[in-house]
């Protein structure tokens, strides 16, 4: 899904040429009526089909009543204790994981064609494209790997911790290098969501669905983080440096792959 996902970024543009004479000095509004008259059909038409799909009812341990086992019996008797969804550290702090991983995804995605713009180098628009193709190699590999030769937890902690290390690297290395850098951030944080995601909802019982809903919302950081990060370049008058914000985000989800998941969760199974 994730492969996808990201496929779009480089397959829209493509799309809108269809319709659009990118060539133009100025586009008109009249111009996007076509093509996104085409996309909101294809969204009603998956709406339809997920309406009539016979999607079953997913029940986390702890959730369902009848389940007598003895770790649901404990997963209910700790969310007894808590008075809402609000009690769970581990599900709060995968919130914000989830929102830096998808601000920084999002800035993998569309900031090279700037970045590559801003140095003067050919062709800016074929940056995003390696951006997609490093994401994508990097989903292939954790279909590969896990969870034969290691858990999520595992590809998580690997992938966030070679993260934080190239974050460092773009704003310091020579700006011909680094742009081929920022794919590598792309790469080694693809499993964050997949990972993150067990992660946070584990041990929330009866409050399992509003905390997936509250999980969802973290991709506000999509629409926030670009905003920092545009903050970052008119501030500093390079958009490379702008790149340092790459570093706080993905130390705090090193954080949570190693201490904040555990939070909140003493003497309960834990993913592993």
């Amino acid at each position: 899904m994730t492969i996808c996902n990201r496929s779009g970024w480089a397959v829209a543009p493509v799309f809108l040429a269809i319709f659009i004479d990118i060539t133009q000095i100025s586009v008109q509004l009249r111009d996007l009526f076509l093509p996104f008259y085409i996309i909101v059909g294809i969204f009603i038409l998956l709406g339809v089909f997920t309406w009539f799909a016979p999607l079953p009812e997913i029940k986390a341990v702890g959730e369902d009543e009848k389940d007598t086992s003895a770790e649901s019996t404990k997963v209910r008797e700790f969310t007894e204790s808590k008075k809402s969804v609000f009690g769970f550290p581990h599900l709060l702090l995968g919130v914000v994981a989830l929102f830096f991983y998808v601000g920084i995804d999002t800035l993998v995605l569309v900031t090279p064609v700037d970045f590559a713009e801003t140095i003067g180098l050919g062709n800016p628009e074929r940056y995003t494209i390696y951006s997609v193709v490093a994401i994508s190699a990097g989903c292939i590999l954790g279909i590969l790997l896990v969870p034969r030769y290691m858990s999520q937890l595992i590809g998580l902690r690997i992938g966030s911790v070679i993260g934080l290390f190239f974050s460092i690297l773009i704003p310091l290395l020579p700006a011909h290098i680094a742009i081929f850098v920022v794919p590598v951030i792309g790469f080694s944080t693809c499993l964050v969501w997949g990972a993150v995601w067990p992660l946070a909802i584990s041990n929330l019982g009866k409050y399992t669905k509003i905390g997936s809903s509250i999980l969802v919302s973290a991709i506000v950081g999509g629409a926030i983080l670009p905003l920092v990060f545009g903050y970052l370049k008119d501030l500093l008058g390079n958009i490379q440096q702008a790149y340092w914000l790459f570093f706080p985000s993905i130390l705090f989800i090193v954080y949570y792959a190693f201490i904040g998941y555990r939070l909140g969760m003493k003497g309960l199974n834990q993913l592993s």
